[in-house]
């Protein structure tokens, strides 16, 4: 379960810490951090000592956060990202990262999580539209536990079901549908990685 808020409620704000204690301990924070190694500098000092703060209330209230670093443009841009953060001991739960260029940017951000962060229970793939490649190329490294899925994956059922053209039932239907085709890309595609990491070891 993810708790995902952009901004404190009104008799909290400023306090992070208060506005997250009053959600049950098992329920992840979410956060999106639109962080680019690469920014300005000031830039790149708020966001990181916004991402301290996060960080350190969720540790202190003992709550798992996952950690969502958008997709660059650079090839290796993920695993700059994740050095730096790791580097200012930010350490989360789970690492959220959209897809990668090749399996070598993959292995570079499993390196990283095993030497900065053995207790991380890994990253998972953010994918914003159907991308099969991607999504195989992602299932073939064990840091990778699993998918997230965009919005923008049934943005053309919503858009059809906005404009009066599906019923409530077939858009409930339509979108399951989706998701468990995803699903099942998924599974199919983590049991084609690993048989080839078994032939690979053999």
């Amino acid at each position: 379960v993810l708790f995902r808020s952009r901004r404190p409620p009104p008799e909290t704000t400023g306090s992070l810490a208060v506005a997250l204690i009053e959600w049950p301990a098992a329920i992840t924070a979410a956060c999106r951090a639109r962080y680019d190694p690469h920014c300005p500098r000031e830039l790149r000092q708020v966001m990181e000592r916004d991402l301290l703060r996060v960080a350190a209330a969720c540790r202190a209230q003992q709550r798992e956060l996952l950690l969502e670093i958008p997709q660059a443009k650079e090839p290796h841009a993920a695993a700059l990202s994740l050095a730096r953060l790791y580097e200012l001991d930010i350490r989360p739960d789970w690492w959220s990262l959209g897809p990668q260029a090749d399996a070598a940017a993959w292995i570079r951000c499993q390196e990283l999580i095993s030497r900065h962060d053995p207790s991380c229970r890994g990253i998972l793939l953010r994918l914003d539209a159907p991308a099969a490649a991607a999504l195989r190329l992602a299932a073939a490294n064990p840091a990778v536990r699993g998918i997230v899925a965009g919005g923008t994956i049934a943005a053309d059922t919503a858009q059809a079901w906005l404009s009066g053209q599906l019923s409530d039932t077939a858009l409930v239907k339509a979108v399951a549908e989706r998701f468990k085709m995803l699903a099942s890309d998924w599974s199919s595609a983590r049991a084609a990685g690993h048989d080839q990491n078994e032939r690979s070891t053999t």
